[in-house]
């Protein structure tokens, strides 16, 4: 699934001063997606990092530093690692990004777009200091041979400036930034997502498209910039789609995955309608059976028919007790793990024949949760069971639902006085099996609902129904 979008800069979002028609927008609008990290990948080297950020955010570009991972940067690190004392041919807006770097008695000649530096006497000196230091790097941030300049027409990149070193010396300049393996490495790394969950889209059909698709992305060129007609034909490489603008790729991306606008549900079919009143949720069982449980707490199950379809047993398997399931789901080991909005968390030994008895795992926060110590457990909602074992459960509020005039727990009772009072009185707790121990994650939530665990368990999802808005906590790695 992709979860993950590198940007270019230049001629993608912004060409000099001046956003590219729709772009900011388009940018506002992927961030709005909630399972799609952006990054920004740019080979500019006429500017530092910090002075382009700024530019960007005057073009209402909603972009921060740590989010753009430059190709200077990427040079200086190259220079820092390996202690070079480089000879710089590059913009003089450039060069503060290396004012830490001492460059005395030059050891490396490290170009990008020098533009006016680029002079007969600065080559020269670069071409004699690689020719007297056999040993002295040609490191190139990158070799564009052309970009799209601020007056609208093409202008000569680094690219033509590196082959006149590389011809004259016989050397092979190191290339630093985009197309390069490792420099896309980087952003990934950031992101923490592998490279098949992510998309480039830029204007460059080698530098961007076919080096992100070189790492195993998928590559997006935008027909902005510096393309020109056929880029996508003539060069070699085939981009993941061609689209028009920056616009168009955030329309393509927002269309792709699971997050694509489909049909599907229109061949859903109702089950058991009139027969089941008020479950909430459905368990799919070992043999893969529903299980569902009813507003009175009444288990029921309906098993496969052999032709799609299912046959709902003609009475309930068991009745759970006066309560209100909400959340359920089955355990490794068969059990039915039940958040019940009045009791608490329970659990069903389901498949025990010898045993099926019903226990109370949690109606209160353990004594040693440093979040509410000895809280009643009130309205649980909704769980989700990590592989360990461990129970993630929401409690919505501290309102209990009351018995009604219909002989049930009335949750939207309890809910509507919640959402007036308008207290955030929600919790995410999480249950111990090892230590039968629970504790308050996390508070605060205006009436805490669904909770799902990610795929691979770093964090969970928690939705907030009275300010219709979901929530990422994150349960293990860096962003702890």
């Amino acid at each position: 699934m992709l979860s993950a979008v590198l940007a270019d800069l230049s001629g993608t979002l912004h060409v000099g001063g001046s956003a590219l028609p729709g772009a900011a927008a388009a940018l506002a609008r992927l961030r709005q997606h909630p399972s799609l990290e952006v990054r920004f990948v740019t080979n500019t080297t006429k500017d530092t990092t910090s002075n382009l950020v700024r530019l960007l955010q005057a073009m209402d570009f909603d972009i921060q530093q740590h989010e753009v991972f430059s190709s200077l940067r990427a040079a200086k690190k190259l220079i820092q690692d390996q202690q070079l004392r480089p000879l710089l041919l590059l913009h003089p807006d450039a060069l503060p990004e290396f004012d830490a770097i001492d460059c005395c008695q030059p050891n490396a000649v490290v170009m990008g777009l020098a533009q006016q530096a680029f002079s007969y006497d600065s080559m020269n000196a670069a071409f004699r200091l690689l020719l007297q230091q056999p040993q002295a790097p040609l490191i190139a941030i990158h070799k564009a041979k052309y970009y799209k300049a601020a007056d609208g027409q093409l202008a000569l990149g680094p690219g033509p400036y590196a082959a006149a070193l590389e011809f004259a010396t016989g050397r092979t300049a190191q290339v630093v930034g985009k197309p390069q393996p490792s420099f896309f490495q980087l952003a990934l790394d950031d992101l923490q997502v592998p490279p098949e969950a992510a998309v480039m889209v830029g204007d460059d059909v080698c530098d961007d498209v076919g080096g992100a698709m070189a790492c195993g992305m998928a590559g997006l060129l935008v027909q902005a910039g510096k393309h020109l007609p056929g880029d996508e034909r003539s060069k070699g490489v085939q981009p993941t789609a061609t689209v028009k603008d920056f616009a168009a790729a955030v329309d393509w991306i927002l269309q792709k995955g699971e997050w694509a606008v489909n049909e599907r549900l229109l061949k859903a079919v109702r089950l058991f309608e009139g027969q089941i009143h008020g479950s909430e949720s459905v368990a799919i069982g070992l043999e893969g059976e529903l299980v569902m449980l009813d507003r009175t707490n009444a288990v029921w199950e309906a098993t496969p028919d052999g032709a799609g379809g299912y046959t709902l047993q003609p009475q309930p398997v068991v009745q759970l007790g006066a309560g209100r399931p909400l959340g359920y789901h089955f355990d490794a080991e068969g059990h039915l793990v039940v958040a019940d909005s009045l009791k608490g968390l329970l659990r069903y030994n389901y498949y025990d024949s010898q045993s099926k008895d019903i226990t109370l795992l949690a109606s209160h926060v353990s004594a040693s949760s440093p979040t509410d110590p000895g809280s009643p457990i009130t309205y649980a909602n909704d769980l989700a069971i990590a592989s360990d074992g461990s129970i993630y459960f929401t409690s919505c509020t501290d309102i209990v639902p009351q018995l009604n005039q219909q002989g049930f727990y009335d949750t939207y009772r309890a809910w509507f006085l919640s959402l007036m009072r308008g207290q955030p009185k929600g919790r995410l707790l999480r249950y111990d099996p090892n230590t039968k121990e629970t504790h308050v994650l996390a508070t605060g939530f205006y009436y805490a609902n669904g909770v799902a665990l990610s795929a691979d368990e770093s964090f969970l999802v928690l939705v907030e129904t009275d300010r219709i808005r979901a929530h990422k906590v994150w349960l293990k790695g860096p962003k702890m």
